[in-house]
């Protein structure tokens, strides 16, 4: 149970890590310092945690992973928008 908390919490704080970055982008519209490359990363890591979590039956594991996967599938969201913006501003 104590287990189960602390993998709980270390996946909140892990997960929202990036809400931040999201409200940033949202509000000023500028994702240029942002890397295709490392939201990628983030993405797929999350996918093998939620793997590993599956294979391992821990709940902690895969809902924080979840979480992780969906908070940076929305930032991937916002670079693709305000990037695609920022091109066709430049034509």
């Amino acid at each position: 149970m104590i287990a189960d908390l602390i993998g709980y919490a270390a996946g909140i704080l892990g997960s929202s890590i990036m809400i931040p970055q999201i409200i940033k982008s949202l509000k000023t519209k500028s994702v240029r310092d942002l890397s295709f490359l490392m939201i990628f990363i983030l993405i797929i890591c999350s996918f093998l945690w939620m793997i590993y979590g599956i294979m391992i039956k821990s709940m902690p594991i895969i809902l924080m992973n979840v979480v992780a996967i969906l908070i940076n599938s929305i930032l991937l969201i916002i670079k693709i928008k305000y990037e695609n913006k920022k091109i066709k501003v430049k034509k």
